[in-house]
């Protein structure tokens, strides 16, 4: 085959948080886990992520939440997925169809047992998934099989329920901590760099 045409560049934006990340949260919102009472709210996050990054020429964008897809999931599961929806954000058939040209990918931000500089920050770790990989083989392939650790020494799997253990936990013997349990876990939670590398070996 001839191909007369050079490389082409394109602009990626492969870090958009969504309000699921809560640490990273600047959307005036908190999101509802079973997607029902702020529909309104995300609709309004949906339509300006997509109409900004239609502005702004960027063709490929990494969903990105903190030890979960659940941003992703339900950007792809209630909009993309659904034509209706998406019409009935972007009522506007031109934009809506360069809208839906837009490469959509998860983005998974960890956090690893690893701490640099003189804060002691702990080091940011991103696994990427093609944006044609099932929700349901990320979870269950992938973050189900993870674990962070627990003070105990013990191992928890990456879950809202645990992160929310532990992060209920943590309150309990710092009083003096009064963010939602939830928003605690996300911060304290770490995982090992070779936990994450033999769970993606063996979810192929």
């Amino acid at each position: 085959m001839h191909i007369e045409r050079g490389s082409t560049w394109n602009r990626w934006d492969f870090h958009v948080h969504t309000p699921y990340s809560i640490l990273n949260n600047q959307f005036g919102f908190n999101p509802d886990p079973e997607w029902k009472t702020d529909i309104a709210e995300f609709d309004e996050y949906v339509r300006t992520l997509f109409t900004k990054a239609v502005e702004k020429g960027i063709v490929a964008i990494g969903i990105t939440d903190y030890f979960s897809i659940d941003g992703y999931k339900r950007i792809r599961q209630e909009y993309l997925d659904k034509p209706g929806k998406m019409a009935e954000l972007f009522p506007d058939e031109e934009l809506r169809s360069e809208v839906e040209r837009i490469y959509v990918f998860p983005n998974i931000e960890l956090r690893l047992d690893t701490f640099v500089g003189d804060d002691d920050h702990s080091v940011n770790y991103h696994v990427i998934f093609s944006g044609d990989t099932e929700c349901s083989f990320i979870e269950e392939r992938f973050l189900q099989r993870l674990t962070f650790i627990h003070h105990t020494g013990t191992q928890l799997p990456i879950s809202r329920v645990s992160i929310i253990q532990l992060g209920g936990e943590y309150k309990h013997n710092n009083p003096k901590e009064t963010r939602e349990d939830y928003w605690v876990g996300l911060e304290k939670a770490t995982i090992h760099h070779d936990k994450v590398i033999d769970v993606l070996k063996k979810s192929t």
